[in-house]
C-alpha cells in the first residue's frame, strides 16, 4: 500500500496502492477552504488543485462615505486594506471636515486623509476666484484666517466649463452656473437644425422629414422620420460613411414579407 493521502479539501484520508497515488480522489463533500480574502469559504464539492479567486458579492463603502455598492470581495479587499476606510472613488467632493472646522474638503472623494491645511487658508488663497486679482489688490489688505471673505473682481470668470466654452458670468465663489452660450444643433438626419442652450439637455433632436430611401431589401421604401440614412449622393452612396453598415441593419432591416415571384413562375418569396 501506498502512504496516507488525503482529498482536495482534507477532509478524508485515503489508502491507495503506489500505483494508483497519482489519482485524484474526491471525498464528494463541500470544499470549504478560506479564500484569499480570509473571510468566505469554497462552495465548490471537494476538488483538485487551488481554489478560485473569490467571486463573493459583498456591500463596500466609497472612500468619502457617500455612497455603498455590491463589488467583488477578493478585488476590493486589498483596496480597503490599504485606505481602512472605503474601497472606492464616487467622483463626488469629498466634503468631510477639514482641521479648521469650518470647512470641507474640496477634493474628488478620495483615499488616505484629507489635506491637512483648510484650503480656504490665507496661505493657499492668494487671489480672487478667477485668478485676474490678487486679494490684496482688492481688498488693500491680507486675509488672516480661512473664515474670511474671498473677494471677488469685476472681470468674466472665464473658466473652461466641462463643454468647452468658457464661463460668462462675474468673478465669482463656487462652482459655475450651466453653459449659457447659443449653440446650433442638427437632427438626426441632418436635414434640420434648432438653436438651444449650450447646457439644455436634449437626447436627441428629430425632425419630421420621413425618409424615402430603399430599404435593405431594394423593395420596400423607409418611412421613418429623422432617418440618418435619409440622405443618398448620386451615385447612390450615403452621406453618412461612419459605422454605415450597422446604420443601414439598424434602420433599414425590412420586416416586410418580401413576396417576390420566385423562378418557378408559381409561387412568392415568404421570407
Amino acid at each position: 500500500m501506498g502512504p496516507l493521502s488525503f482529498c482536495g479539501c482534507g477532509k478524508q484520508a485515503f489508502q491507495k496502492l503506489c500505483v494508483d497515488t497519482t489519482t485524484f480522489e474526491s471525498c464528494g463533500q463541500v470544499c470549504e477552504k478560506v479564500f484569499n480574502c480570509g473571510i468566505h469559504k469554497c462552495a465548490r464539492v471537494c476538488h483538485s488543485g487551488e481554489c478560485e479567486p473569490c467571486d463573493i458579492k459583498v456591500q463596500v463603502e466609497c472612500y468619502c462615505g457617500k455612497e455603498n455598492c455590491l463589488k467583488n470581495c477578493q478585488k476590493f479587499k486589498e483596496k480597503y486594506e490599504e485606505s481602512r476606510v472605503g474601497s472606492y472613488s464616487c467622483h463626488q467632493k469629498c466634503e468631510r471636515p477639514l482641521g479648521c472646522g469650518v470647512h470641507k474638503c474640496q477634493l474628488i472623494c478620495h483615499c488616505g486623509d484629507c489635506q491637512s491645511e483648510c484650503s480656504f487658508s490665507p496661505k493657499f488663497v492668494k487671489t480672487c476666484p478667477c485668478g485676474k486679482k490678487t486679494v490684496e489688490s482688492i481688498l488693500g489688505h491680507s486675509r488672516t484666517a480661512c473664515t474670511d471673505p474671498i473677494p471677488v473682481c469685476e472681470s468674466l470668470c472665464n473658466k473652461t466649463l466641462e463643454c468647452g466654452h468658457k464661463c460668462q458670468s462675474n468673478c465669482h465663489l463656487g462652482e459655475c452656473s450651466p453653459c449659457a452660450v447659443t449653440v446650433t444643433r442638427k437632427c438626426r438626419c441632418g436635414r434640420s437644425e434648432k438653436t438651444t442652450l449650450c447646457s439644455d439637455s436634449i437626447e436627441e433632436y428629430l425632425c419630421d422629414f420621413p425618409c424615402k430611401q430603399f430599404k435593405i431589401c431594394g423593395r420596400h421604401h423607409c418611412k421613418l422620420n429623422c432617418c440618418p440614412l435619409s440622405f443618398k449622393s448620386k451615385k447612390g452612396r450615403k452621406v453618412i460613411q461612419e459605422n454605415d453598415e450597422a446604420l443601414e441593419i439598424f434602420y433599414h432591416s425590412c420586416e416586410l414579407t418580401c413576396n417576390k415571384l420566385l423562378t418557378c413562375g408559381n409561387h412568392y418569396c415568404k421570407e
